[in-house]
């Protein structure tokens, strides 16, 4: 949690200045062109990633639902009992 945020930003600095190296030469057009297209792919991505979770957080509230259900393979309730 501590050294996250600065290897974070390291890399973040790391990768802009490798951006701003290869791509300085380029016409504003040609950067404006490309990476306009780069962001269709990267929101595309977002909104697959931010729906693979779904399936995990419903999987968890049934199992917290069984867990909460039975207690070391035992009902809790009487009336389920027959």
């Amino acid at each position: 949690m501590v050294t996250s945020p600065f290897a974070g930003f390291i890399f973040g600095a790391l990768l802009m200045f490798l951006l701003f190296v290869t791509l300085h030469r380029f016409t504003p057009h040609v950067v404006h062109s490309l990476f306009g297209k780069l962001q269709i792919f990267s929101a595309a991505w977002m909104a697959h990633s931010h729906g693979t979770n779904d399936a995990q957080k419903t999987t968890g509230i049934i199992t917290l639902a069984l867990f909460y259900r039975h207690e070391g393979g035992q009902l809790r309730s009487s009336a389920w009992r027959a």
